[in-house]
């Protein structure tokens, strides 16, 4: 659904390789319209995110934050970027005193709690493509990567994951939203909701 949500032209034939973030699983896989060739969930997601910046912001700079204020760090100024100077005041508590605490970060103060989450999913993904056949890994470094989900709006992300992994990498415009769109389309399309349902015993 991720794949076809995005516009995708995938076929029987043309395989392509989707990366869909959910706030607690990663799926990676390989698809053509004929079925998944190869893929796997990863049970981290985009929560770890959040949490990586809280234990962060905690370590380095002594202040206690919560779930929305590490949400609201990462959507406004996530970034992937070393010298991404935009800013976000932010409130908590200080560590060492449990008093009231207001800080400024910059957004490339963040991005090593950021990175390591993008670090785990270029290196599964990697791990996934050198394990495909060789036509099927050879058209995929045609078409690229394609990622859509949660928290793909971190600046800089599209040239992180291509410079690492050497594969143009697509991030789905809408991403949020791609799955909910490829279902539409797949229920009003009765010969391609055939095609894909799933049988059970």
């Amino acid at each position: 659904l991720a794949v076809i949500g995005q516009q995708i032209p995938v076929n029987d034939y043309n395989p392509y390789f989707v990366v869909d973030i959910c706030s607690g699983t990663t799926n990676f896989a390989a698809v053509t319209l004929d079925g998944i060739i190869k893929g796997f969930s990863l049970n981290i997601g985009a929560n770890k995110i959040s949490t990586d910046i809280i234990d962060y912001v905690a370590e380095v700079y002594g202040l206690q934050i919560g779930i929305p204020t590490a949400e609201r760090l990462k959507r406004e100024i996530g970034s992937l970027c070393d010298d991404d100077g935009l800013a976000l005041t932010v409130s908590g508590r200080e560590t060492k005193t449990g008093l009231p605490k207001t800080l400024t970060l910059k957004a490339f103060e963040l991005v090593d709690p950021i990175k390591k989450y993008f670090e785990k999913l270029v290196e599964y993904a990697m791990s996934l493509i050198v394990k495909l056949p060789p036509e099927v890994s050879s058209e995929i470094r045609k078409s690229g990567i394609y990622i859509s989900g949660e928290d793909t709006t971190i600046y800089g992300l599209k040239d992180y994951v291509t410079d690492r992994t050497k594969i143009k990498t697509n991030i789905a415009e809408n991403a949020d939203t791609v799955k909910a769109l490829g279902g539409g389309t797949v229920l009003g399309n009765s010969e391609l909701l055939k095609k894909l349902s799933i049988k059970y015993d």
